[in-house]
């Protein structure tokens, strides 16, 4: 008789063969939480955001004032 197709010669070769317990990671420290957050970091964030936002609108307002200027006569 055949082996079963996907079997292993050898043994240790049936299904979830291979499956193990992932081995434990050490805890990731946490954000040191004393920290002060100054009025410039404050503004060095929002103009990150503003920028981002400002990039993924991007397509959207080309093809808005694209598409307007069809319209007017």
């Amino acid at each position: 008789m055949l082996p079963r197709r996907g079997a292993r010669r050898g043994g240790r070769g049936g299904r979830g063969a291979r499956h193990i317990q992932p081995e434990e990671q050490p805890a990731v420290q946490a954000a040191n939480l004393t920290t002060a957050i100054t009025q410039v970091d404050l503004t060095a964030m929002e103009k990150r955001c503003q920028d981002m936002l400002r990039d993924a609108l991007a397509p959207f307002h080309a093809t808005q004032q694209t598409s307007t200027a069809f319209f007017h006569p």
